[in-house]
């Protein structure tokens, strides 16, 4: 196996998405995703949440074990009948399409992954969480014929132009879970594999790392894991990121931020579009 840097001994470490989002913005951060708030009204951005959860639960069903396509397309439409009952009594997701219509693309979807795409090699682990990472977890690792491993993080899209994918999977190949999980999982490549639902098409192309990349990459991380953890515990005010806009649109938080009231500069500021909604680990 190869190994990386390990973290000091007590040392702070965040998942991925919780990295991303401090990276993006601070403020926005501690508002919304260590709160676990979610907007009030459902878009593109939120369905593709739905539709990632319950992809990776059929993934997870099928490649952990079963075998079983039923199976695993059972598991996928129980997880996404059961987040989308979750959000409806508060949110409001007439902006998405039917869940009849959902449930039948992933279906279909999964149904051709399991009869047209392969593991790059044995299937070791399906999701399995790792406390001392920051509770991150891969969706697949793989050990490849010559004894490496390799991190398979499966992307599912309702929809998506041809002509976007290469730049997609560059972006995965160079984002924060790839390194993160590489690193987490002492792997030599990240694979990410983007299923598109309609009309159906896989693109997966795996990005081997170097020794000295993730090993840069971990030292310039515990600098903001480190940060983070001082802002969780008061001995740091966030600061707001430089521009207010996202590629989704207008930050949730923006009329917040610019507003005559924004509050403590400590604590998360609180907006009437977002809701913290009841789960396991908020109950």
């Amino acid at each position: 196996m190869t190994k990386y840097t390990s973290l000091p001994s007590g040392a702070p470490c965040f998942s991925p998405s919780q990295t991303d989002a401090f990276s993006t913005c601070p403020v926005l951060w501690l508002s919304v995703y260590r709160t676990r708030a979610v907007p009030r009204r459902f878009g593109p951005r939120e369905l593709g949440g739905l539709l990632g959860t319950a992809f990776a639960a059929g993934m997870a069903t099928y490649w952990g074990g079963a075998r079983s396509a039923h199976q695993a397309c059972g598991r996928a439409i129980a997880t996404l009948r059961q987040e989308v009952a979750r959000v409806t009594p508060a949110c409001d997701l007439s902006a998405l399409p039917a869940l009849a219509a959902l449930e039948e693309g992933l279906v279909q979807a999964m149904s051709n992954v399991f009869k047209n795409w392969s593991p790059p090699g044995e299937v070791l682990f399906i999701e399995q969480t790792r406390p001392a990472f920051g509770y991150a977890r891969a969706d697949m690792v793989c050990r490849l014929p010559g004894g490496e491993l390799i991190v398979v993080d499966f992307k599912c899209k309702r929809t998506l132009d041809a002509k976007y994918a290469p730049a997609l999977l560059e972006e995965y190949q160079q984002s924060t879970a790839a390194h993160h999980y590489v690193w987490m999982e002492e792997a030599v490549a990240f694979q990410p594999v983007i299923v598109r639902m309609e009309p159906f098409r896989v693109w997966e192309e795996p990005y081997y790392f170097t020794p000295a990349r993730i090993n840069a990459w971990v030292a310039a991380s515990l600098s903001k894991w480190t940060i983070m953890q001082d802002l969780l515990e008061g001995r740091r005010v966030p600061w707001e990121a430089s521009t207010h806009t996202t590629r989704f649109g207008p930050c949730i938080l923006k009329d917040v931020c610019l507003g005559p009231q924004v509050g403590s500069p400590t604590e998360p500021r609180v907006s009437p579009d977002l809701i913290v909604l009841p789960s396991a680990n908020n109950p």
